[in-house]
């Protein structure tokens, strides 16, 4: 099965209330997908954007290193909808956003590589999560 490839995102305000938007550009058998969710947080907006029948059961974050050398280290316990036990994804990254989002798709790669999840070939193609969204270019973050 295929897996997703991390390329970037953007967060941004919502303004009806959902404190937090997200458009993330992926990749999933070398083609870009980009997909947009909203949520309460970066991790909410993520796993809203991915559509995928997930749940995050527990979140850890921590810091490696320290002063601007320091890097962050997230863990994720995850589930999966019609499927007993739970998963982990795990990242590490310089930017803590980018380190929840990649600990996401870590775990979700997992769920496929394990016959939990499955991208069908509709995945990414109705991508606009939520079509009141407002984005302001804030932040955005790219792996090279």
């Amino acid at each position: 099965s295929a897996t997703l490839r991390y390329v970037s995102h953007k967060t941004y305000q919502i303004e009806n209330g959902n404190p937090q938007g997200i458009e993330l550009i992926l990749k999933k058998e070398g083609q870009e997908i980009k997909l947009r969710g909203k949520g309460n947080g970066i991790i909410d907006a993520t796993v809203n954007a991915l559509n995928l029948p997930l749940g995050v059961h527990d979140y850890e974050q921590k810091s490696m290193g320290q002063g601007s050398r320091a890097r962050a280290v997230s863990f994720l316990e995850m589930t999966v909808k019609g499927h007993a036990g739970t998963h982990f994804g795990v990242s590490l990254h310089e930017d803590t956003a980018t380190s929840n989002i990649l600990a996401i798709i870590s775990g979700v790669n997992r769920a496929i590589k394990q016959g939990k999840v499955e991208l069908g070939e509709n995945f990414g193609s109705n991508c606009e999560r939520g079509n009141n969204f407002h984005p302001s270019p804030e932040r955005k973050f790219a792996l090279s």
